[in-house]
């Protein structure tokens, strides 16, 4: 997997920039996916998973950031869908 929008990037100062990274995290892996392959699924939605995981954790010490709303809006449901997956 590549570090795409992970990579060492420090945390934006703007709710918005952050938003924008977080999307990122989606756009960067739907580009090449193939939902027929239930192994490249899982790894996918734990790309996802795991570079918005990163993004919440560079990003702790921001005072706007929501992190109820955040698990509650992207990574519950991501957790669901990854429920099927081998672990």
């Amino acid at each position: 997997m590549t570090q795409g929008a992970r990579g060492g990037k420090r945390c934006p100062k703007k709710q918005e920039k952050f938003q924008r990274r977080v999307s990122s995290c989606w756009r960067a892996m739907f580009s090449s996916f193939d939902p027929d392959d239930p192994e490249e699924y899982c790894s996918v939605y734990q790309y996802i998973l795991t570079c918005i995981e990163d993004w919440i954790t560079k990003c702790s010490h921001r005072a706007w950031l929501d992190q109820e709303e955040i698990e509650r809006e992207e990574l519950a449901p991501l957790r669901a869908i990854m429920a099927d997956c081998p672990q």
